[in-house]
């Protein structure tokens, strides 16, 4: 299931180099992104940062849904 997030807090450990990105859903749910690699951690935070993003919970997966 798609679902927009709404907003999002990136954490980066510094001492374990792991990431972790909590997504807050339009639907009131949250989902958390753990143990992330640099590498996805980046990744998924340049997707964020463009804006209207969404989750797919089947997939596991953040895309943006809209173009410029």
């Amino acid at each position: 299931m798609e679902t927009i997030i709404e907003y999002y807090i990136l954490d980066w450990n510094t001492t374990s180099s792991r990431g972790k990105i909590v997504l807050k859903l339009e639907d009131g749910e949250a989902e958390v992104l753990e143990n992330l690699s640099f590498n996805a951690f980046t990744a998924i935070a340049l997707v964020l940062a463009h804006g209207s993003s969404k989750f797919d919970s089947t997939t596991h997966s953040v895309f943006n849904y809209k173009t410029l």
